[in-house]
């Protein structure tokens, strides 16, 4: 059986159907005038078998012209070759530096599809050359930051790039994303927000008070350029686990949860999203952002989704949902064409959003949802946001992206902003209230000095401040006393992951978690790992390592309690000074 597969040999002689082909668990990006298309999985059956002849790591970069109308089925694509130590991975994030024009790949997983030979750690970028190809050089390697300071690498983090700055949120590490994890047989999660400055290449790495533990896996993450001072990174959906080890599905974020980060103050709030219909929980959709000029909303299109559940029952994952922002409203009025898990999508020409590849999740034919040939040409499909349609012509002069009249009706009834602020600071931050800029919205107020009319009433007042005080101090001491015995009773063991928010409000990415790579011991086989790329697995995992136990290991309990999102009712909270990995 190949490992590999020839794009060029597999699409460009057959057009007739004699061959059928699926991807999933890629990444993708938009340069401007193409999208470039790299890593995952591709399926290849015959016209005779719905089951597929092999699946196989993608091994080459794709790009499609978007300068030229084309349809579906004759997209003008191009190979884009890679060179052999450039590391071919499931679920990459592909980042573009608009100013250098380059293009990062950070993160991601080795297929299970082949014999494990974890890279070393690293980052990779390809050079555009303005015409659809290329160039992959190593931008990073261990010995630089991010990795030479600590961090690993994550897959199933989510992420968003802007033209200074990319964030990847959470994610985990697991047997395939490094050699320090090679085979581990738990996935272990990366708890925080790690942002990369694409102005002079410094990576910064702070905590993500999500939930109580700070983690997040395949969630949605997209940035709202026209809300406050400097723009919003808003996430919501996914995984929120809280245990170790991870699996899919486990800790279902509820999507009426809404979390935004304000990059300009470092500070994260939570609004309750409204709806008549409010989306199932899931992961490993795809989402894109877009915003009419001048209408003050940004709507975000969801596509897809898994939620652990497969066949008729796989739910509303093919339709298309809608949060406008700043109302924090879901809505829905269009189905896809399948229920459809593991692809990407991107915003094209202005207003058309191109979906990439992905499986079906409502397959229950023995291959699972790698069965049968894509019901798209190319596993690709175009879905015009302003018109809410599905089509198969790409138009790159259709114009620009025009609000659809039903969410300018729902505004025209409702006005622009929620009914209730889930977090009333967060409504000066997404208006851009000056005074919001100034004072953390989680700092009490100043309080005025007293008037001199009221010396007395001062004085007494005073005293009175004065026993408080005292008290305080004397509860103080005593609760770091007991903090201070606990962690000695607990130096030989991992913190509990169902930690308090604030306690993991350190700075670190990892959080109260130790370094993954520590984690590990010896080789064996496994197969208790469940991983998105697992359902349809041709053949064992390769060899996997347990976790250590005993004095002065990492012990893992189970948690006695669920993942606790964020409550509506708690304040934002202020991260410390943004900071260098490993400062």
């Amino acid at each position: 059986m190949k490992s590999t597969i020839n794009y060029q040999e597999l699409y460009a002689p057959d057009t007739s159907g004699q061959t059928w082909v699926r991807r999933a668990y890629h990444g993708s990006t938009v340069t401007g005038n193409y999208v470039y298309i790299d890593g995952g999985e591709v399926a290849v059956g015959s016209s005779s078998s719905e089951n597929p002849d092999q699946i196989v790591p993608m091994n080459q970069t794709l790009s499609i012209d978007l300068t030229q109308a084309w349809n579906v089925s004759s997209a003008p694509i191009k190979v884009v070759p890679k060179p052999s130590e450039c590391p071919t991975f499931n679920s990459p994030r592909l980042w573009y530096d608009s100013k250098n024009k380059d293009i990062y790949s950070f993160g991601g997983e080795l297929s299970m599809r082949v014999e494990w030979d974890s890279p070393e750690l690293s980052v990779w970028k390809l050079i555009p050359d303005g015409s659809g190809n290329g160039s992959w050089i190593q931008n990073t390697t261990s010995r630089d930051p991010p990795f030479s300071t600590g961090l690993t690498r994550p897959v199933g983090g989510g992420t968003v790039w802007t033209d200074d700055f990319a964030f990847y949120l959470g994610g985990y590490s697991s047997g395939g994303t490094s050699a320090e994890t090679k085979g581990a047989t738990a996935a272990f999660p990366d708890p925080g927000l790690i942002t990369y400055n694409m102005n002079n290449g410094t990576w910064s790495n702070n905590t993500a008070p999500l939930t109580q533990n700070g983690t997040s896996e395949w969630s949605g993450v997209q940035f709202a350029a026209g809300l406050g001072s400097e723009g919003l990174m808003v996430t919501w959906g996914g995984d929120t686990s809280n245990a170790i080890p991870y699996n899919v599905g486990d800790s279902p974020r509820q999507m009426s949860n809404i979390t935004i980060y304000d990059p300009s103050s470092q500070l994260w709030y939570h609004q309750n999203a409204t709806g008549d219909r409010i989306p199932s929980t899931r992961e490993l959709f795809c989402s894109v952002a877009v915003s009419e000029e001048g209408s003050g909303s940004t709507e975000i299109f969801m596509y897809g989704g898994y939620n652990g559940t497969m066949g008729p029952d796989a739910g509303d994952f093919d339709q298309i949902w809608i949060l406008t922002l700043p109302a924090f409203h879901w809505l829905t009025f269009s189905q896809g064409s399948s229920a459809r898990i593991g692809h990407t999508c991107e915003v094209v020409g202005d207003r058309q959003m191109l979906s990439i590849g992905g499986l079906d999740a409502s397959n229950t034919d023995t291959a699972g949802e790698w069965a049968g040939p894509d019901n798209t040409y190319s596993s690709l499909a175009i879905y015009d946001m302003t018109k809410l349609a599905w089509n198969n012509t790409y138009d790159p002069n259709i114009g620009p992206y025009k609000r659809p009249d039903e969410i300018n009706q729902f505004y025209q009834q409702n006005g622009p902003y929620p009914a209730i602020w889930t977090q009333p600071e967060l409504e000066a931050v997404v208006k851009n209230n000056s005074s919001s800029k100034n004072n953390s919205p989680s700092s009490p107020s100043p309080v005025p000095p007293p008037s001199s009319k009221n010396n007395t009433a001062a004085e007494i007042g005073g005293a009175l401040g004065g026993i408080a005080l005292l008290a305080l101090l004397l509860t103080l001491a005593l609760f770091f006393i007991r903090r201070r015995s606990k962690a000695a009773r607990a130096s030989h063991g991992l913190q509990h992951p169902n930690a308090s928010i604030r306690s993991l409000n350190t700075g670190s990415a990892l959080g109260s978690y130790a370094p993954v790579k520590d984690m590990v011991k010896e080789q064996r086989r496994s197969d208790t790992l469940e991983t998105p790329y697992d359902k349809a697995r041709l053949s064992d995992p390769p060899q996997a390592y347990e976790l250590m136990s005993g004095p002065g290991r990492y012990e893992m309990s189970t948690p006695q309690e669920s993942s606790h999102e964020m409550g509506f009712d708690e304040a934002p909270m202020e991260l410390p000074a943004r900071e260098r990995v490993g400062r």
